[in-house]
């Protein structure tokens, strides 16, 4: 199945953020993903990345309804700019 980016929200901190796609059969559904700094100095290591925390099974009829939803959990959304058609 294809997933299409619809939007991504960042947290006030800059530390997480929620991407809203759109399945092939055109449901929509979100991954949440954490900003991680590993930094190693001892070997000589250091990377910065985002890693999925969660990847959502939920769907949603519009993207809306799924920043709606998520506004529970993630406050800050309420703040996110919903892009319109």
């Amino acid at each position: 199945m294809t997933r299409t980016v619809l939007y991504q929200a960042l947290s006030p901190d800059e530390q997480t953020r929620i991407v809203f796609f759109q399945r092939s059969d055109g449901a929509i559904s979100y991954t949440g993903e954490k900003f991680w700094i590993d930094d190693v100095p001892e070997h000589d290591y250091h990377a910065e990345y985002w890693a999925a925390f969660t990847d959502s099974g939920s769907i949603f009829d519009s993207l809306e309804t799924a920043i709606r939803e998520l506004r529970v959990e993630y406050p800050w959304l309420a703040s996110a700019a919903i892009p319109h058609d």
